[in-house]
């Protein structure tokens, strides 16, 4: 890391640590996922996109997760070359799409389309049948007469 580079940030009144490329990519896959889970717990699941399952997607997404969350909170533009991300795992998790798909908003939330109004209805309609599925239809229940 640069000597600009915070080695934390407050963010939403919790502390994010910030770690480089060299300290995640020593992690087994287990403590990884620990690191990343805390990632998004501190910064926010609905503000980040799917957490990648594999290493070198999953190191990016955290760099990309803290960049993100500093420039939010005012700091400085990092880039990811200051988190000591290769060059080549720039390029091949962006040619993969395990890019941030959203950007972290802490002023102002996006309006809802009526695509998006689509979606969240039939998401729920799509639910609800999953629990009612779950349940059964109990059609061989003893009936009381």
């Amino acid at each position: 890391m640069s000597q600009a580079t915070p080695v934390s940030i407050q963010f939403e009144g919790k502390e994010l640590s910030f770690w480089t490329y060299g300290q995640l990519n020593q992690l087994s896959s287990k403590a990884l996922k620990q690191r990343a889970m805390n990632v998004r717990d501190a910064v926010g699941e609905s503000r980040l996109s799917r957490m990648p399952r594999d290493k070198e997607n999953c190191i990016a997404w955290i760099i990309k997760a803290q960049i993100l969350a500093n420039s939010s909170n005012g700091g400085h533009a990092l880039t990811l070359q200051e988190f000591g991300l290769p060059n080549d795992i720039i390029e091949n998790t962006s040619a993969q799409g395990a890019a941030l798909n959203n950007s972290i908003n802490t002023t102002e939330s996006q309006p809802i389309t009526q695509s998006s109004e689509d979606y969240i209805s039939q998401r729920a309609i799509y639910n609800a049948a999953r629990i009612k599925n779950r349940t059964g239809s109990n059609i061989f229940a003893q009936q009381e007469l």
